[in-house]
């Protein structure tokens, strides 16, 4: 059976929670990003809603990375003049590769329609650039380092929106979207590096975390703010 794994072995566990709630605090970012959006009616958020759900998505696809399939298979062996038949457990790796796959599908997905919510794109180059990141994740099935360079580089783009935003405004909520989105892509360098040391696995979830909870503490400091002024 083939294992990609790049964290420590005793860190198996504590990724998995770490996914768990990556996946928890995506899909609330999700939902008052929709849930914004049916007040102001701001097609932003919808996107912002839909990105996030993505990505929420796509951590359930890398935590079913964790586990196999296991399915029983009977076999007959001659052994001399008697046939011996018996039931043996085998290993089957496809959920493994099926969320490896979709996991890394999703995120690079997630990512780019976060980035069209500040480009807007033709539906004609929706799909195009749609298919050719699908076709970039599959290709990068067995190169661990394209996946992460790609998202380092759609995270960089998404950066220098905020960056631009706020210059122009100076919103206090655009700074920390800003400072939660660098944090995300310097955890995308960490995973680069653990080439280097696999213990910086540890170090690329924990950033990876810390990044998006700084954007679910960012919506819930907008929700906050937007509910004293409707109270006034």
């Amino acid at each position: 059976m083939l294992h990609l794994v790049y964290s420590p072995k005793w860190f198996y566990g504590e990724a998995i929670l770490i996914d768990l709630v990556s996946v928890f605090v995506l899909a609330l970012v999700a939902f008052f990003s929709l849930r914004y959006y049916k007040i102001k009616k701001n097609e932003n958020y919808l996107y912002l809603a839909i990105s996030f759900g993505i990505l929420a998505l796509s951590f359930i696809f890398k935590i079913l990375m964790n586990f196999s399939i296991n399915y029983n298979e009977v076999e007959t062996r001659q052994v001399g003049l008697m046939v011996l038949t018996y039931q043996t457990v085998e290993s089957s790796d496809i959920l493994f590769f099926l969320g490896f796959l979709l996991y890394r599908i999703l995120t690079l997905v997630g990512l780019y329609v976060l980035y069209s919510l500040y480009h807007k794109q033709t539906k004609q180059n929706h799909f195009l650039i749609v298919s050719l990141l699908v076709a970039l994740a599959y290709f990068s099935y067995s190169s661990y380092y394209v996946f992460h360079t790609v998202s380092f580089i759609l995270l960089i783009l998404i950066l220098i929106q905020y960056l631009t935003n706020y210059v122009d405004k100076k919103h206090f909520s655009t700074i920390l979207m800003t400072i939660s989105f660098v944090t995300i892509a310097f955890s995308q360098i960490l995973f680069i590096l653990i080439g280097f040391n696999p213990e910086i696995y540890v170090a690329a979830e924990l950033t990876q975390l810390i990044g998006y909870i700084g954007i679910l503490t960012t919506f819930l400091t907008v929700l906050k703010s937007g509910y004293k002024k409707n109270k006034n």
